[in-house]
């Protein structure tokens, strides 16, 4: 069994991978990209991209573990062999993962872009706040909160968050209100 892992600046270089992979598997071969050396000797590839032609003679290649927070890097390649694709799960990438949908709200919902439009002009007014909907929220927090999901002539698709306010309706709920 061996390990190659294909660095990234996202992901970092490979001295701490492999630092960290050795303390649990002392007796695996580790090697970097691009030294693949026998392509048939790899059973893992780890890495954040890959490329058309990355996995050629990997004959013996058992799974794909993406170090990104998704696998879209590893379908770069146009020719991903059929074997096992999953993603590496941890503390900090959840923590990146929360960090980057809080920017995400907070640079749409506070017009950050239209500001820096603005200040790219040299115009420093400022800008009504965004609102998309009326100001009237609905709690889904499990199977007995009292919400409705929401209609079709409402939103184009059901949020995630609607798999547990499931029809029929629980006691109580009313649809939410309709766009005007």
């Amino acid at each position: 069994m061996t390990i190659l892992f294909k660095p990234d600046p996202v992901v970092g270089g490979a001295d701490a991978w492999r630092a960290q992979l050795a303390k649990r598997l002392p007796d695996v071969p580790f090697r970097v990209w691009p030294d693949v050396g026998d392509p048939a000797d790899i059973h893992f590839f780890l890495g954040f991209k890959a490329a058309t032609g990355d996995f050629a003679g990997m004959t013996n290649l058992k799974a794909v573990l993406a170090t990104g927070a998704g696998v879209d890097g590893i379908f770069l390649a146009e020719d991903v062999p059929d074997v096992a694709i999953a993603r590496i799960i941890d503390p900090w990438m959840t923590e990146q993962m929360a960090q980057w949908a809080l920017y995400a709200v907070l640079h749409f919902y506070r017009r950050f872009g239209d500001y820096q439009a603005q200040q790219a002009e040299g115009d420093w007014n400022e800008l009504d706040p965004w609102r998309a909907a009326p100001a009237t929220p609905s709690f889904c927090t499990g199977p007995r909160s009292p919400c409705h999901p929401p209609t079709a002539s409402w939103r184009p698709s059901p949020p995630p968050w609607a798999a547990c306010c499931s029809s029929p309706p629980w006691p109580g709920c009313s649809p939410p209100p309709r766009r005007p």
